[in-house]
């Protein structure tokens, strides 16, 4: 379903879950934390489940109903996602020091992405 159909069938008001904009919401979250990042003594698998975790709670707050059942594959899944989008994003740095270190606008980047989570909310 295309995201203005989603946003019709739900009134303007949201989009289906698994949309192209609930997807985007992943990527908005993994820019906010990635930006924000400080603490060089977190692990990489920490700060997954960070932005996993914060997702969870994005969708909890749209009243997206995660099934228990399910909850372990989807947060693997969610994991998966998250590490694809760290690979693809940080290309040719071995960590996220050293792609924070090659940001020459780091605030203006931290700025933009703000702002982006801020509308999730």
């Amino acid at each position: 379903m295309s995201e203005s159909n989603a946003a019709d069938s739900n009134n303007g008001n949201e989009a289906e879950p698994g949309s192209p904009s609930q997807l985007a919401a992943l990527f908005t979250i993994f820019e906010k934390h990635l930006y924000d990042f400080e603490e060089d003594t977190e692990t990489e698998m920490a700060f997954i489940d960070k932005i996993v975790n914060d997702y969870l709670r994005y969708l909890a707050s749209r009243k997206v109903a995660v099934p228990k059942k399910f909850l372990n594959q989807i947060v693997d899944e969610l994991r998966h996602q998250v590490r694809t989008m760290m690979v693809k994003k940080m290309y040719g740095c071995l960590s996220i020091e050293e792609f924070m270190g090659r940001q020459t606008d780091r605030s203006a980047l931290k700025k933009d992405t703000r702002k982006k989570y801020s509308k999730l909310w």
